[in-house]
C-alpha cells in the first residue's frame, strides 16, 4: 500500500472518530427499563442505555438488576427493547410506546468499517414490517445520519428500501388484496409520511381477514 493511500485511510478514520464523538455529544445518552434477548433465547431484564441512532444498531449498553454494565454486540443479540413515555398533543397526555430493535442484515454498516449484521428499530411488525436504519455520515454536521426506511413481508423476507419515489409502487403491490386501502395509497393521510399508519392498517386487516378464512374452513 502506498504512503498516499495510507495517509488518506488514516484521515478517513480520524474524521470518522471525530464525527462519532460530536454526534455522541449531540445525542445525549438516555437510560430506559427494557429487555434483551440473546441468541440462545435467554431473555434478560434490565436497563438499556441509548447511544446515537447509528451506534444503537451496532451495540447495546446493558445494565442488569445488579447494576453491572455490559456491552453486547449486535451479532450476539436477537432483539432488545424498552418503553418510553411520549406526549400526545391530541389527547394532551403521556402515552407509553414500546421501542423494539431486531437483528437484520443490511447493505451498509451504520458506522465506518462496522458490521452489516445489525439491530434495526422496528416501528411496525406483522404481515409487513417497517424498519429504520441510520448510517453515520462523516461529511456533514448538519445531517450526521443518513436515514433509510425498509419494509419486509413475511412472504418474501427480504428488506426492501422504500422512499418518496417508490413507495406508491411498492405499497400498491403489497396491499393489492385490500382494494379499499389500495385506492387510498398516495392520497391525503396515506402518503409517504404515513407509512407506519398504512402498513399497520393493512396488517390489522390481514389478521382479521385470515381469521375469518380460517373460521370458514
Amino acid at each position: 500500500m502506498s504512503t498516499t493511500l495510507t495517509i488518506k485511510k488514516i484521515k478517513f478514520i480520524v474524521i470518522g472518530v471525530i464525527t462519532l464523538l460530536l454526534s455522541t455529544s449531540t445525542f445525549a445518552s438516555k437510560v430506559y427499563e427494557g429487555y434483551l434477548i440473546k441468541n440462545n433465547e435467554d431473555r434478560i431484564l434490565g436497563k438499556i442505555e441509548m447511544l446515537t441512532p447509528a451506534m444503537n444498531e451496532v451495540k447495546i449498553k446493558f445494565i442488569n438488576a445488579h447494576q453491572k454494565k455490559k456491552v453486547f454486540k449486535a451479532k450476539d443479540v436477537k432483539e432488545y427493547g424498552f418503553s418510553v413515555e411520549k406526549w400526545n398533543k391530541k389527547t394532551r397526555q403521556f402515552e407509553t410506546e414500546q421501542i423494539t430493535y431486531t437483528r437484520k442484515t443490511v447493505a451498509r454498516s451504520p458506522v465506518p468499517f462496522g458490521p452489516k449484521e445489525v439491530l434495526l428499530e422496528r416501528e411496525v411488525g406483522g404481515e409487513v414490517s417497517l424498519y429504520h436504519h441510520f448510517i453515520q455520515q462523516n461529511i456533514s454536521r448538519k445531517t450526521p445520519f443518513l436515514h433509510i426506511i425498509y419494509i419486509q413481508t413475511e412472504y418474501k423476507g427480504k428488506l426492501i428500501e422504500i422512499n418518496k419515489s417508490n413507495y406508491r409502487k411498492i405499497l400498491r403491490k403489497i396491499v393489492a388484496d385490500h382494494p379499499e386501502l389500495l385506492a387510498k395509497i398516495g392520497k391525503k393521510g396515506y402518503g409517504f409520511g404515513y407509512l407506519a399508519k398504512t402498513i399497520a392498517a393493512y396488517n390489522h386487516w390481514k389478521l382479521n381477514n385470515t381469521e375469518e378464512v380460517i373460521g370458514m374452513n
